[in-house]
Parts: C-alpha cells; structure tokens; sequence
C-alpha cells in the first residue's frame, strides 16, 4: 500500500510539474472570453469578471504599455462593455455573441480592454499549428531533396501552406 501511495504522489508530482501553466494566472482568468461562462442576467451579477480583468492587466502590463494602451482604463471599458452588452442582450442572448461582433459595434468605446481580448485570442490552445508546420517541412524535405537552401524551403512552405486546396482552385 506504500509503493502504491508513493507512486500516486510522484505521479500528482510529475503531472503538477507538466501542466504549470494551467496555475498561471492568464490561464485562470481567461474565462471571461467564454460568453458560455457568463451569467444569464447582468441584475446581481455587475462584478462578475472585474478581478480576472484586473488580474489580466497585471499580467500583461507591460505587453499593454509597449503597445501605448493605457492598463488603467481596462476595468472600467470591462464594466462599460458589460453593461452595454447586457442591455443588448434583450435582443439576443449574451451567449450566442462572438468577439469579432463586439470588436466591430465596441471598437471606439471600448478598445483598450478588445485589445486585451485579442491578446488573449492571440494565445494558441494548442501546438497543433506547429506541429502541422514541422510535418510540412518534413513532406517538403525528404531525403532526395535534403539539398533545399534554407530561402526555397521557406517559398515552399509559404505556398503549400497559404495557398488554397487544389480542388477549391478557381483560376
């Protein structure tokens, strides 16, 4: 029962170690991108969000401050989209908006805090992308054209991966 219990807690040790990130605090307050986690009515509910906003600030306070975006206005254009988004929620419910709507109708009034919102887009959830990039250049480079330069595997790249599907192409 001891080697089972110590193995267990060398394995919580180990998984705690892999996934560090997940204790990360823009992992954590990322939620408020999620219209699904939203409360259903804004009446009880006006402070929802308002300490992963600031947490997120903090966060990103210097990203923010090399892109001249002043951290300070974020909590309250959060409480302003909020607000406003609620109202709006008589026609439509919350949970079926998109960011790229709000970036559209809330660009001006809020853009300090849909700029955080795109940062925090910005994050991939995975390294699906990278991985598919690494099996292209693998494609690309094979053994017989191991001799590619550096600046024609790049040109490969960029048309096997930004170019459409053969079947969709429309000359």
């Amino acid at each position: 029962m001891a080697a089972r219990h110590g193995m267990l807690k060398s394995l919580i040790i180990s998984l705690k170690k892999r996934f560090i990130d997940m204790a990360s605090t823009i992992l954590q307050n990322s939620w408020i991108l999620d219209f699904k986690l939203w409360p259903a009515e804004y009446t009880g509910n006006e402070g929802f969000g308002d300490t992963a906003v600031g947490a997120l600030a903090q966060s990103f306070e210097k990203t923010l401050r090399e892109a001249e975006l002043d951290s300070t206005k974020l909590e309250d254009e959060w409480a302003v989209l909020k607000c406003n988004l609620y109202k709006m929620s008589k026609i439509s419910p919350v949970s079926q908006l998109s960011w790229q709507q709000i970036n559209e109708s809330y660009r001006e009034m809020c853009g300090s805090f849909l700029h955080l919102d795109d940062l925090l887009l910005s994050i991939p959830t995975s390294s699906a992308g990278a991985e598919c990039g690494f099996s292209q250049v693998k494609l690309i480079k094979t053994d017989w054209r191991s001799c590619l330069t550096d600046d024609h595997l790049t040109d490969l790249l960029m048309v096997l991966l930004q170019s459409e599907c053969v079947g969709n192409f429309n000359p």
